[in-house]
């Protein structure tokens, strides 16, 4: 029993133009457990918008849009990926699953009706 949780690239949007510049990233996020991979399992998605104004597609560095990789992409995104809101969001997602599969012990109600003790005896 392992609790896993793996990126991967659902959608990408380019400028439509002979340059096809990535304008936008969509990034999925699994979390399941290796105990039952279908049973505890969830999944969520971000949308990264991604900075065009520097871009030169005359550059030595620019990756034609053919040559791109998932890899690439995702290292485009890395630093985006160790921002608070993303750590919060994969931490969350890691509780969701681990509470599934061991649930928490309920906890005891602060109040409860006890019934009147004189008519008990």
């Amino acid at each position: 029993m392992a609790l896993l949780q793996k990126k991967k690239i659902k959608d990408i949007e380019i400028i439509n133009n002979p340059d096809q510049v990535v304008t936008q990233v969509l990034v999925e996020w699994h979390t399941y457990d290796t105990i039952d991979p279908e049973e505890f399992s969830t999944k969520e998605d971000k949308r990264f918008t991604l900075e065009t104004d520097d871009v030169d597609p005359t550059s030595e560095s620019f990756v034609p849009f053919e040559s791109l990789t998932e890899e690439t992409v995702m290292g485009w995104l890395n630093e985006r990926f160790q921002s608070p809101r993303i750590i919060e969001m994969e931490e969350r997602m890691r509780n969701e699953i681990s509470n599934r599969v061991n649930p928490p012990a309920p906890v005891a109600p602060l109040v409860v009706n006890k019934g009147l003790p004189w008519e008990s005896k």
